[in-house]
């Protein structure tokens, strides 16, 4: 028995939960995940004059555990991510991805773009009465047909020269046409990137975005097979609880995965799907931006993404298999916490204002694999948090050297434009996951 031999599918989402559905992709492991059936058992209480348990009997089933993975723009992956925040948008094949931010003195940036208009709009002032910038094409306005703006390059080149904007191509073709825009209904641009996606009929990479689903619809449910420990097996009803990425210096973007499931049976055929061909995400291919900085000199950071499911969701059954196993997992409210060290500097020290200022500083990031896709698309992960809370500051040593680490609680304020908590990735899969 090899440990790596070890593989684990996932195929879904179910449909009702904890119906088996076909492996559809392999998740991406980096170690031997303990997600595992483990049974619990009660002791006879009875006392017979013996000085002994006189017995055993099974309580419950409990299919539970955690993934260990490393992140890359593969179906396994994203499988994961829609089961922990909710059902994805419809995918949209691109072109190419540009960002773009405000960094002027109002309180706030509107930013909206409408691809049946060809435009891209920037209005700015207090938040819920912004206007159009003057600075911005005209009255706010850039018009994508324009000659002067109607490609990627030219429309970054024209929104960096302007007054109080920076922005920059992130990946892909810059001839793109930009009257491909893809539509934003509306996202905060003050003091953090907005990222802009541009589409094409022909690049065969395809962005996955999951703005967080806070209502009360349950998060999907996947089947995922394990094989190689030394029965392969299968777990029905298998929901993501908690998702936590991380990455460092020199190293590659790691994340872990806690899931709950509902039942396990042993004595599967092996599966026989292969991981895509596809690289990971490194950590020094991507940027990291806090507060309305991009901040160079990160040492790493982490984030935890919680579902608080209630894993207590057992009940009664005529069928003793099903009432010993799990029958539901109602999920709870949801949270996500960061964490970062980074460089000292006057603008990593800002950061501590915002404690007892009571102020969110916007937080973005992303991480790009070492090739391309497809033509010049590279895949992709961006991680977008509008909203959080400074919640503590430490200088810490660093051979020598004061470094700033810093955590900050993801939240979700009236009156912010977007969704509070976003995942995107570019991968070649055109299909919801």
């Amino acid at each position: 028995m090899n440990t790596k031999n070890i593989k684990f599918t996932i195929g879904g989402p179910e449909s009702p939960i904890g119906s088996e559905e076909t492996r559809e992709y392999v998740i991406p492991i980096r170690d031997k995940p303990d997600f595992w059936e483990q049974v619990e058992k009660i002791t006879d209480p009875a006392i017979t004059g013996v000085n002994m348990a006189i017995g055993e009997y099974l309580a419950a089933k409990d299919l539970n555990g955690g993934f260990p993975l490393t992140p890359r723009p593969c179906g396994g992956f994203g499988q994961i991510i829609n089961s922990c925040l909710g059902q994805e948008l419809t995918p949209t094949q691109i072109g190419a991805v540009m960002r773009f931010r405000y960094g002027g003195s109002e309180a706030s940036c509107k930013v909206t773009a409408v691809t049946s208009a060809d435009t891209l709009t920037s209005e700015v002032g207090a938040l819920g009465s912004e206007s159009g910038d003057t600075n911005f094409g005209t009255a706010g306005v850039i018009d994508l047909t324009d000659g002067a703006t109607d490609t990627v390059t030219e429309l970054v080149a024209v929104i960096a020269a302007l007054d109080d904007y920076e922005a920059e191509l992130v990946t892909g073709d810059g001839d793109t046409d930009a009257a491909d825009i893809v539509d934003i209904t509306s996202w905060q641009g003050a003091g953090r990137w907005v990222y802009v996606f541009f589409s094409s009929s022909t690049s065969g990479c395809y962005l996955h975005q999951w703005p967080v689903v806070l209502t009360d619809t349950a998060r999907p449910g996947y089947s995922v097979q394990g094989d190689g420990l030394h029965e392969n097996f299968i777990g029905l009803g298998v929901v993501f609880d908690q998702l936590s990425i991380s990455g460092a210096l020199k190293a590659m973007v790691e994340a872990d995965a806690t899931a709950l499931g509902f039942t396990w049976t042993a004595g599967e055929s092996a599966d026989t799907t292969a991981l895509e061909t596809v690289d990971p995400f490194l950590f020094y291919n991507g940027s990291f931006s806090a507060n309305g900085v991009t901040h160079a000199f990160i040492r790493n950071f982490s984030l935890d993404i919680m579902n608080n499911h209630n894993s207590e969701g057992y009940g009664q059954s005529t069928d003793s298999d099903t009432s010993l196993s799990r029958q539901y997992h109602d999920k709870g409210e949801f949270s996500v916490t960061m964490q970062t060290q980074l460089r000292y500097s006057s603008d990593a020290y800002a950061l501590y204002a915002l404690i007892t200022a009571n102020t969110q500083a916007g937080v973005d990031m992303y991480f790009k694999t070492p090739s391309v896709l497809s033509g010049s698309v590279s895949g992709l992960m961006i991680i977008e948090a509008p909203y959080c809370n400074v919640s503590d500051y430490d200088p810490v040593d660093n051979s020598g050297a004061l470094d700033a680490q810093v955590s900050l609680k993801v939240v979700n304020p009236p009156g912010g434009y977007g969704s509070p908590f976003r995942i995107s990735m570019i991968t070649t899969d055109s299909g919801t996951y």
